[in-house]
C-alpha cells in the first residue's frame, strides 16, 4: 500500500487499512461511507424511469378495485419480489393474486397460456417482477387480450423493448438511475418506496428482510445502495418478524442472532430455491407469506425434504456432467453437457459447480425428445448473454445476465449452437489464461488471528459479490490432525499449527486430498467464527492448500 494512502487511512488498524485499500478505498471519507453502509451521495434524489407513473397506476387500480396479478420468477429473487409486492399491496387492501410459473412445465418468464389463465380469472393489471424485459410476444399478447402491463425487472434488455404500459428497469436505454446492479427485489422495493410517498401507512423498511434475501441470493454486487439495503435487512433478520423465515432458519440449524450474508448464500437461499427446482416455487412463496406458527413449520419441513433431495440429485448430475464436459480427456474453453437423465431443476447448479471449479463458461441441459432446456454460468471474461444474443435465431426462448442465463432450443439446432459458441469463445478466451486463480488479501501469521482481527473483518460485512470476504495466506503450517468428514467423505477437518498457535480448520470439497497431503503446507483461508451448539470457536475455512514452499514471500501490512 502506498505510504500516502496508509496515512489517509491511519485511523484504522493496519490489517483493516490493507483490506479497505484492496477494495478500492483510498480516503477516510470513502472508507467511512463504506463501513457505515451509507447510501451513495445524491441517490435519494434519483429514481428509475417510469416509477412515478407505475405507483400512480397501482394506486388507481387499488382505488377502483381492479384485480392485480404479480407474475414472478421461480428463484429466490423472484419469490422475494413477489412476496414483497403481494404483502405491501395487500396492506393497501388491493385485490392481489400471484403467479409463478412451474420451472419444468412452463419454464422461465411469461407465457401466453398463463397470461390467458390470469385474464380468465378477471385480472385487469399484470405486474411482472424479476422477469418480462425480453417477453416481446408475450406482452404483445397480454395487451391484445386487454390487460394493462407494468414490467419491473433488472435483467439486460434486448434490442427491442416490450410494448408494456410501463417499464421499470434501470438497465433500459436512457434510464439515468445510477444503480444498474439492483436485484429484481431491489427494483420492486424502489416501487414500494414510491408507493409509500403516496400511502404513508406503508413502511418500506420492514420489507428489507426480503430485499436482503433476494439481493444476496441473486449475486448482485454488495456495494453502494445494495450494501445499504442488505446491511439493514440482515439487522432485521436477526430478529425475524416473519414466521416463515424463522421456521426456515429453524430447519436450517441457524440462530437468528448470528445470521450473516453467507448463511443466506449457503443455507436459506438454496432451500428457497429447492422448492422451485424440484416442486413448485409457490411452496416457498407461501412460506414467506405465512405467519401461522404451525403452518409455517410444516411448510419449512417440506422445503427441507426437497433440499435434501436436491443435494442427492446435485451429486449425481454434477458427476455425470463433469465427465461429459471433457473432450478427448482435455478441458475445452467452454463446457457442455446435455443428457435426458439430468433433472431440469438441478442443471443450473451443476453449471455453476463446473464454472467455479474450472473457471470456464459451462452450459448444462436436460435433453428431451425434441428440445433441450439448458442453464448457463460464466466467468467475468465471457459475457454469456452476449454470446446467446448472437445466436438468438436458434432459440425457442432465452434470457439472463452476463454471468448466468438459460435457453430452450430444438435438438436439431443444438450442434449448430455448440459450434458457434465454441468459435465465439475462442475469439474471446484464446489469449486468456483460464487456470483458476485465488487471491489473498495479505499474508498473516497465526499470532495475528484473534477476536480483535475478526471484529475488524466483520466491519466489512455484508460480504459477497463485489465485496469478497477477506482471504489470507500463511506459510509452512504443520498438519497436526486430518480426517475426512461429510457425505462421501467429501470434506476435510484439520487441526493446524505454526509451532506456537493451533487452529481448527475445515476444507470443504477437498476430501480427495486426504491421502496426498504432506505434513507441512501453505494455506489460503478465510478467518471466521464457528458457532456450534452455542459454543463459539475461531476457525480457518481453507480455500486452497499446497505443499509448503521452501521460501515464504513476505508481505508488508
Amino acid at each position: 500500500m502506498p505510504p500516502e494512502i496508509r496515512s489517509k487511512l491511519k485511523i484504522y488498524p493496519p490489517v483493516l487499512q490493507q483490506l479497505l485499500y484492496n477494495r478500492g478505498f483510498d480516503s477516510q471519507d470513502e472508507a467511512e461511507r463504506f463501513l457505515d453502509a451509507r447510501l451513495p451521495e445524491g441517490i435519494k434524489d434519483k429514481q428509475p424511469m417510469g416509477i412515478d407513473q407505475a405507483a400512480n397506476r397501482l394506486i388507481k387500480a387499488i382505488a377502483n378495485g381492479e384485480h392485480i396479478a404479480i407474475y414472478g420468477d421461480f428463484d429466490v429473487d423472484g419469490i422475494t419480489s413477489t412476496a414483497l409486492l403481494k404483502s405491501s399491496l395487500g396492506e393497501l387492501e388491493g385485490h392481489v393474486s400471484t403467479y409463478i410459473p412451474h420451472r419444468v412445465d412452463e419454464g422461465y418468464g411469461l407465457n401466453q397460456k398463463a397470461i390467458q389463465a390470469l385474464h380468465n380469472k378477471g385480472v385487469d393489471l399484470l405486474i411482472t417482477v424479476d422477469c418480462g424485459i425480453r417477453a416481446i410476444s408475450e406482452i404483445e399478447y397480454a395487451k391484445k387480450i386487454g390487460l394493462d402491463v407494468i414490467i419491473t425487472d433488472h435483467h439486460q434488455p434486448g434490442n427491442t423493448l416490450p410494448k408494456a404500459d410501463l417499464i421499470i428497469n434501470p438497465n433500459q436505454p436512457l434510464d439515468p438511475y445510477p444503480n444498474k446492479n439492483l436485484a429484481g427485489v431491489g427494483v420492486a422495493y424502489k416501487l414500494l418506496q414510491k408507493l409509500a410517498e403516496h400511502k404513508p401507512r406503508l413502511e418500506p423498511e420492514k420489507f428489507l428482510d426480503l430485499v436482503s434475501l433476494g439481493t444476496i441470493a441473486d449475486l448482485v454486487p454488495l456495494r453502494g445502495e445494495n450494501r445499504h439495503f442488505v446491511r439493514k435487512g440482515l439487522r432485521d433478520l436477526k430478529n425475524p418478524h416473519r414466521q416463515g423465515i424463522l421456521a426456515l432458519m429453524g430447519v436450517s440449524g441457524l440462530s437468528p442472532k448470528t445470521i450473516q450474508a453467507s448463511d443466506i448464500s449457503f443455507q436459506l437461499g438454496p432451500r428457497i430455491n429447492a422448492a422451485g427446482r424440484l416442486s413448485s416455487a409457490n411452496l416457498a412463496l407461501d412460506l414467506l407469506l405465512e405467519n401461522d406458527v404451525e403452518r409455517a413449520g410444516l411448510l419449512a419441513q417440506k422445503i427441507e425434504i426437497l433440499n435434501n433431495k436436491r443435494k442427492d440429485l446435485m451429486h449425481d448430475v454434477k458427476t455425470k456432467a463433469e465427465n461429459m464436459a471433457f473432450v478427448n480427456d482435455e478441458l475445452p474453453s467452454i463446457l457442455f453437457a446435455f443428457h435426458p437423465d439430468f433433472d431440469q431443476g438441478i442443471v443450473g447448479l451443476a453449471a455453476g459447480y463446473l464454472t467455479e471449479k474450472y473457471h470456464r463458461p459451462a452450459i448444462i441441459g436436460k435433453q428431451e425428445n425434441e428440445v433441450t432446456i439448458a442453464s448457463c454460468r460464466s466467468i467475468d471474461e465471457f459475457n454469456i448473454i452476449q454470446a446467446l444474443d448472437k445466436n438468438k435465431n436458434l432459440f425457442l426462448s432465452y434470457g439472463g445476465h452476463p454471468a448466468a442465463a438459460g435457453f430452450k432450443i430444438k435438438n436439431e439446432n443444438l450442434p449448430i449452437l455448440k459450434d458457434r459458441l465454441v468459435q465465439f469463445s475462442a475469439t474471446i478466451l484464446e489469449k486468456i489464461d483460464l487456470t483458476p486463480t485465488l487471491t489473498a488479501d495479505m499474508e498473516l501469521s497465526f499470532n495475528d488471528l484473534d477476536r480483535e482481527l475478526l471484529k475488524q473483518i466483520n466491519m466489512l460485512a455484508p460480504t459477497g459479490m463485489g465485496n469478497p470476504q477477506p482471504q489470507f495466506i500463511s506459510y509452512d503450517i504443520h498438519i497436526h490432525k486430518c480426517r475426512q468428514v461429510g457425505k462421501q467423505n467429501s470434506h476435510l477437518k484439520l487441526k493446524l499449527s505454526d509451532g506456537s498457535t493451533t487452529f481448527d480448520a475445515i476444507a470443504f470439497r477437498r476430501g480427495d486430498l486426504f491421502d496426498s497431503l504432506p505434513s507441512r503446507v501453505d494455506i489460503l483461508y478465510k478467518f471466521e467464527e464457528n458457532i456450534y451448539r452455542g459454543r463459539s470457536r475461531l476457525q480457518l475455512n481453507i480455500k486452497d492448500i499446497r505443499p509448503a514452499t521452501s521460501l515464504s514471500p513476505q508481505t508488508d501490512i
